[in-house]
């Protein structure tokens, strides 16, 4: 389940569902102290990248969870 949990987060932040990724991108920014039209690594490019590798982590320890055992 939790590997489930893991891909539909993922597929949330990728997609920008509901504003996900820029929401995540402007909450950095600010406890940083960053100007909204400032450079971070927290860019909403860059979330949306962590959000497919969020996506691939989670497929793959769903599909060991179902095939190690």
């Amino acid at each position: 389940m939790a590997g489930l949990a893991l891909v539909l987060f993922g597929f949330c932040v990728f997609r920008d569902i509901d504003g996900a990724a820029r929401s995540w991108s402007r909450i950095y920014k600010k406890s940083r102290g960053i100007s909204p039209e400032g450079f971070a690594f927290a860019d909403v490019p860059t979330l949306k990248g962590m959000g497919f590798v969020y996506m691939l982590i989670g497929a793959l320890w769903f599909v060991f969870a179902i095939f190690a055992p």
